[in-house]
This record gives structure tokens, C-alpha cells and sequence, in this order.
């Protein structure tokens, strides 16, 4: 009964413990419909801010696919930042038709993500592929998330 193992115990006894349901913090998703899809439910319940990294081909896609969920999150008061290179004529367009939603910043970030409140992160594996051949994982540790927006703030600043 004295011992640092029975305290322990006796805590976990009275408080109990929360289980944590991997499913809440981590899921991959195959397919640009179903990333979209995740996409969309991420932004759709961001509270503070989105930031979104993306190549010339992601910017144009998103600003058809996600142009009206980043509207609503920008009229609930979440800041939306996209980084994308746009030097394409049809990149161009696509970034200053997102310019009423979001900050579109024209750089590379040679990465393909979204970041939602520094507490979740949606990160596409593979580079510019078939629709059905994408594979992305979603993670909610605001570790990670935290680290990564700050990694691409830096490299934008650069």
C-alpha cells in the first residue's frame, strides 16, 4: 500500500483513465475525392486559421474544388493562407480568383498539405499523380502541426 505502484493504481481506480480511439487522431485516404472530401471537413471546422500548401496544378484545382468552404471560413473569422507557386497563366488566374478568400503567397513549397489551428494536418504523400492514385494522411497532434506551419513561415520569410 506504500509503495509509488499502488499510488498509481489507487489514482487510475479513482479518476479512471480516457480512452483514445486512434481513429480521432490519425487516417489515411486514397483518392483526390476522398482527400478533398477531409479537405473540406477540415476547414469546414477550422476556429482560427487554414494554411494550405499546394503545387501549380493544386492551386488550380482547388480554387474550383474549395474556393466556397474557404468563403465560409473566411466569413466565420479564419484567416486562410495558401502557398503555391503560380507562374502558368492558368495558376495565375486561379490565385487571383482566391485572393478574396485567402493570402495566396506565390512560392514553392516543394510539399502538399493543409494545416488546420496548428492542431491537425492533412498531408498528401505523393506528388502530382493520377486522381486515384493519390494517398494522403491525416493526423490530429498539434506537435506536428505546430512544427510544420512553422517550418513553412520560415521558408516563406527566406
Amino acid at each position: 500500500r506504500t509503495t509509488d505502484i499502488f499510488g498509481e493504481l489507487d489514482l487510475l481506480f479513482k479518476h479512471g483513465i480516457e480512452h483514445v480511439d486512434p481513429a480521432t487522431i490519425a487516417g489515411t485516404f486514397k483518392g483526390r475525392k476522398a482527400i478533398y472530401n477531409h479537405m473540406m471537413s477540415m476547414i469546414s471546422n477550422a476556429k482560427e486559421f487554414v494554411t494550405i500548401a499546394t503545387t501549380e496544378q493544386g492551386l488550380i484545382r482547388k480554387a474550383g474544388e474549395l474556393k466556397s468552404e474557404l468563403k465560409r471560413a473566411k466569413n466565420n473569422k479564419v484567416g486562410v493562407k495558401i502557398v503555391a507557386p503560380a507562374n502558368s497563366k492558368e495558376a495565375k488566374e486561379a490565385a487571383k480568383e482566391l485572393q478574396d478568400v485567402a493570402v495566396v503567397k506565390n512560392v514553392d513549397p516543394k510539399a502538399r498539405f493543409v494545416i488546420v489551428d496548428n492542431k491537425e494536418v492533412l498531408m498528401i504523400l505523393n506528388d502530382e499523380t493520377h486522381e486515384s492514385s493519390e494517398i494522403a494522411i491525416w493526423t490530429r497532434t498539434p506537435f506536428f502541426a505546430s512544427a510544420l506551419n512553422s517550418m513553412l513561415e520560415q521558408s516563406i520569410r527566406k
